[in-house]
């Protein structure tokens, strides 16, 4: 464990919805929270309305008051603050995705956390949903049997995203990290995370909508796995009812997911067997933050315990790439091959 850490002191970088959501469950868990943006009013206007103390900068002894740092602005601004943090010694939570893109800028801070050996994590609150949470515990019993293939959806109308003009967030500009292959990182992430290493990935994209964006709208891809498994993942901006799913076949059993709006989330999971066999299944309402609650609370333990995360920085720039990899399939039209280099 590392020596003469604050031990409640946390600092939340970039005050939008995500950045606030995380102060505010700091501020739950009895942390002292403090806030920065680069839009200073908005930040200290935050500040004051939840309770939080504002800064006015990122300097290195302002980061060494903190016990954990939080990078929550637009994806094409974490690199500048996440390598202030780390190489200050904080441990760092950055949203996701990681980056935009690929970089030496990207590379070099992969390099200070493992030299700092600071604690990373790269938002995967999806690992935490529920419905991926059973996925994982099924998969573990061997219950479905050797898995064949999987399919995973994600469908939401963005301008029904966030109460502010769609056309003013990063979600409606590429260079910022919209689109709907970044917006669906999530399931690369956690698809990586339960059936391993992919090997190859082809992608479809488009913009097929008059949504006023310049990013794709609609995204199909397939990755192959080097397990051999296949899957195929469908992301969208266009659905006017959030929904979001999987269909994972096994040679025994299936398991289906169904998540149908947003706050309250309805949820149901079914395992399919043999005609004869019962139906098992399982509704929930999901709170919204649940996901994010049991994130912080495995960040913050894994802080508590100088213990790596599943998902460090290493292992969010592998995803990323697999990102890449797509949009370069869909580019050239072409099925791309995946090197994985061990480190």
């Amino acid at each position: 464990m590392k020596e003469n850490l604050p031990q409640n002191n946390a600092l939340v970088i970039g005050v939008g919805s995500i950045g606030l959501r995380h102060a505010q469950n700091l501020k739950a868990k009895n942390m002292n929270v403090f806030l920065f943006d680069v839009d200073a009013e908005k930040a200290r206007n935050a500040a004051g309305r939840y309770g939080f103390t504002f800064v006015e900068g990122i300097t290195p002894e302002e980061l060494k008051r903190q016990k954990a740092v939080f990078i929550c602005t637009p994806t094409n601004y974490h690199i500048a603050p996440a390598k202030a943090a780390l190489s200050a010694g904080c441990d760092v939570f950055i949203e996701k995705p990681i980056a935009v893109n690929t970089s030496p800028e990207l590379e070099e801070i992969r390099i200070i956390a493992e030299e700092k050996e600071n604690i990373t994590l790269i938002g995967c609150n999806m690992r935490f949903h529920p419905a991926i949470q059973e996925l994982r515990r099924v998969l573990s019993s061997e219950e479905l049997g050797k898995i064949y293939s999987v399919h995973v959806y994600v469908g939401q109308y963005l301008p029904f995203w966030r109460t502010i003009d769609y056309r003013q967030t990063y979600s409606a500009k590429a260079a910022e990290g919209g689109g709907m292959l970044l917006e669906g990182i999530h399931e690369f992430d956690y698809l990586c995370w339960l059936f391993g290493k992919v090997e190859g990935v082809s992608a479809t994209i488009a913009k097929v909508s008059d949504l006023e964006i310049d990013a794709e709208d609609l995204a199909e891809i397939t990755l192959k796995f080097k397990t051999g498994i296949l899957a195929q993942l469908h992301f969208d901006c266009l659905q006017k009812t959030k929904r979001r799913g999987y269909e994972v076949v096994g040679e025994k059993k299936t398991i289906t997911w169904e998540s149908i709006g947003n706050a309250p989330e309805k949820t149901t999971i079914r395992i399919f067997g043999l005609p004869a066999d019962p139906l098992k299944e399982k509704e929930l309402i999901i709170d919204p933050n649940y996901m994010y609650t049991q994130e912080l609370d495995y960040f913050l333990s894994c802080v508590e315990k100088y213990s790596p995360t599943m998902n460090d920085i290493a292992n969010s720039i592998s995803t990323l790439k697999l990102v890449e990899a797509a949009k370069q399939s869909a580019r050239d039209k072409r099925t791309i091959s995946i090197n994985h280099v061990d480190r």
